[in-house]
Formats: C-alpha cells, structure tokens, sequence
C-alpha cells in the first residue's frame, strides 16, 4: 500500500511540475506588469496548497519504504531517497529565492532562469514517475 500511495504521489508531482514548467511559468511573462507581484503572491499562495500535502505524502512514504526495504533493495532506495532530497532542496531553498524576486518586480530573465532552473525538478519528478510506475505494475503483477 505505500509502494502505491508513494507512486500516486509522485505522478502527481511529475504531473504538476510538467504544468508548471511547460505553461504556467513561461505564462508569467505574458502577465500585466502593473499586477505582476499580486499575481505572484496569488500564485505562491494557491500551489502551495496544492503541492505541499502531495510532496509531504511523497517524502514520507520514501522514507517508510527505504526503512521497510533498505536491505532488500539499497540501491534504488538510495536513489530514490537522493532524488527526493535533491528536489526538496531546490523547492524549499532554491526556488522561495527566485519566486521571492518575482514578487518584488517583473524580470523576464528571473522568469528564464526559472525555467531553467525548473528543469532539475521537472527531469527528476518524470523519471520518479517513470520508476515508481513501473515498480507498481510489476508489483501488482506478482500480487
């Protein structure tokens, strides 16, 4: 069961972050700039809603599964485990920065370079899916 509520979780990070990369940030340079910073605390405001219950869901089903299985499988547990931290690192240190900028002032090159930087985030959260998907199915397979 948390094998499945850790994947679950991780589709829908992979799902949103993809959203996120692919429109919703690009999206920022099309906003009013006189609304600029109000349409960045909006959007601060409602993703973290959003994504906070689903990363916390994700974090600590890995955990649980890398004490449960450490032994069993400590390779893809450790990458499991380092990928987590490398994505928890960026959105809880790197990105309040970058958004924290925007919400001072449009930059069209802040708003690239979150793009940019988004692409650790994006990669990881997609092979996470990947990953978890197919340990999933192959773990119903065999039920």
């Amino acid at each position: 069961m948390i094998i499945f509520l850790h994947t679950i979780s991780t589709i829908i990070m992979a799902s949103i972050i993809i959203i996120m990369q692919w429109i919703h940030y690009p999206f920022f340079k099309h906003l009013d700039k006189s609304t600029f910073s109000q349409s960045m605390a909006f959007h601060q405001h409602r993703i973290a809603w959003v994504v906070i219950p689903v990363m916390l869901t994700e974090l600590i089903t890995g955990i649980l599964i890398a004490i449960n299985q450490w032994s069993t499988f400590p390779l893809l547990n450790l990458l499991n485990i380092t990928s987590l931290v490398i994505i928890w690192i960026q959105t809880t240190i790197q990105m309040p920065q970058l958004h924290g900028k925007l919400l001072t002032q449009f930059s069209d090159a802040q708003i690239s370079y979150l793009v940019k930087t988004n692409r650790i985030r994006t990669t990881l959260w997609c092979l996470r899916a990947l990953y978890w998907s197919y340990i999933s199915l192959h773990a119903i397979y065999y039920i």
